[in-house]
């Protein structure tokens, strides 16, 4: 899927509000996590849920993601689930990082 770096980056920014900073109390709590069309983060006090920019599932590491697309310069990223593995690929470079597919995020859990 193609997506712009901006755009990304600012939801991401934004969600990333509600990892965990120190010590995870949370099993994924320091995760940006896919699911239903939602990107989602939790930490045991702070949920929040914005509308994708990705149309995959799967939970990925925070502070990861985050370095690995400061790296990529490029306006515009192709981003696939290929397994276990998100792959980032700009016009010269491609990356990767590990992905859990299994949510355990207790998203769900929270009263709407």
């Amino acid at each position: 899927m193609k997506t712009n770096r901006e755009t990304l980056l600012k939801a991401l920014r934004f969600a990333r509000l509600g990892t965990a900073l120190r010590g995870e109390t949370l099993e994924q709590s320091n995760a940006f996590v896919f699911v239903e069309d939602r990107l989602i983060t939790f930490n045991d006090e702070i949920m929040t849920s914005s509308k994708s920019p990705l149309d995959f599932t799967a939970a990925i590491l925070a502070d990861e993601m985050l370095k690995l697309i400061d790296k990529l310069p490029d306006e515009e990223l192709d981003i696939e689930l290929e397994g276990e593995e998100v792959v980032l690929k700009g016009a010269k470079r491609t990356a990767g990082i590990t992905s859990f597919k299994d949510i355990a995020l207790p998203y769900d859990a929270v009263p709407k």
